[in-house]
């Protein structure tokens, strides 16, 4: 089905994290003309390496986003083509969940603003992208839990679910349809980039040794790939005020990962290590919402993400 006339177009904020750069590639491969927003100036060479392809890219700190100058400039770019946002963008320090609560919902402010400047060029849809840690406070706060476990990213994810909320009273009142995404564990086959899980597998990959996590918390792995077209889908055939969980539903414990790792790093005992997980999956891992409204599900479950991690 061919869903535009003209050359689809789409606007890519926090394009240079660990998402970004395998989204913008993968829409300007399904035809989009795509511009991809992050903090830093880079040169030509630089985009070359990170997007491994030519893009169009412009560098506004998001804290700048909302200037006269650069609303201007993406409305020079957008040409009237009513492209779809897809926001990616949060400042961090050294990484995304650190800093205080302070300058977590400073992200906030940020994010509920960057759907205003997205209406105001014509935008059609904002698509944001959230973490699937928001349904567990959520959760707690709606007395569905009786408990949430405290970690060093409690303060991102209390933001995080903060600037959903956001988005989506300023999405209604600017009139833009709003999206609403939620991730587990985006993984990148390379392991060149990502937080404490990617560290491990590094760890695991160069045979070093590592500490077992005690944390019984399910994690659902997902490929870069099946994220960045489930994003573009979303963008096409998604729904106003849907709130999408994008994983394969195959979720595992850190400690049953990292074995079936282990195992993964040697071939010839992986086939007698791993026996199938016997579990009830949690409705949080539930992607039929995406399954229905884009006849997509993610093909990458932690099974063929560890294989392929391994032997890439």
């Amino acid at each position: 089905m061919k869903m535009f006339d003209d050359q689809p177009t789409a606007i890519v904020s926090g394009s240079t994290g660990l998402i970004g750069p395998a989204l913008c590639s993968h829409l300007q491969e399904n035809g989009y003309r795509v511009l991809c927003l992050a903090r830093k100036q880079r040169t030509y060479e630089e985009t070359i390496k990170l997007f491994g392809q030519k893009v169009n890219y412009l560098a506004i700190p998001l804290e700048h986003f909302f200037l006269e100058v650069n609303v201007n400039k993406l409305i020079n770019w957008t040409k009237n083509s009513h492209p779809i946002f897809f926001n990616l963008a949060w400042q961090g320090f050294s990484k995304l969940t650190d800093g205080s609560i302070e300058d977590q919902v400073n992200n906030v402010h940020l994010c509920a603003n960057a759907v205003k400047v997205a209406q105001s060029i014509g935008c059609k849809k904002f698509i944001n992208v959230g973490t699937i840690q928001e349904t567990y406070f959520e959760q707690f706060l709606d007395s569905k839990s009786s408990e949430i476990q405290k970690n060093g990213q409690s303060e991102y994810t209390i933001a995080k679910l903060a600037a959903r909320d956001m988005c989506k009273i300023q999405a209604y009142f600017s009139k833009i349809d709003f999206i609403h995404t939620r991730l587990s564990v985006p993984i990148d086959f390379s392991l060149k980039s990502g937080g404490y899980i990617t560290n491990t597998l590094k760890q695991i990959l160069a045979k070093q040794d590592y500490t077992p996590p005690r944390n019984p918390q399910l994690y659902d792995l997902v490929s870069l790939d099946d994220v960045a077209t489930a994003l573009r889908l979303l963008g096409e055939y998604g729904r106003n005020k849907f709130d999408y969980y994008i994983g394969p539903a195959n979720p595992i414990n850190l400690s049953a990962l990292f074995e079936y790792f282990v195992a993964a790093v040697n071939p010839s005992n992986l086939a007698n290590h791993y026996e199938p997980i016997d579990l009830e999956i949690p409705t949080i891992f539930d992607n039929s919402l995406l399954l229905n409204h884009t006849e997509f599900c993610p093909l990458d479950t932690f099974h063929s993400i560890v294989k392929k991690s391994t032997f890439s």
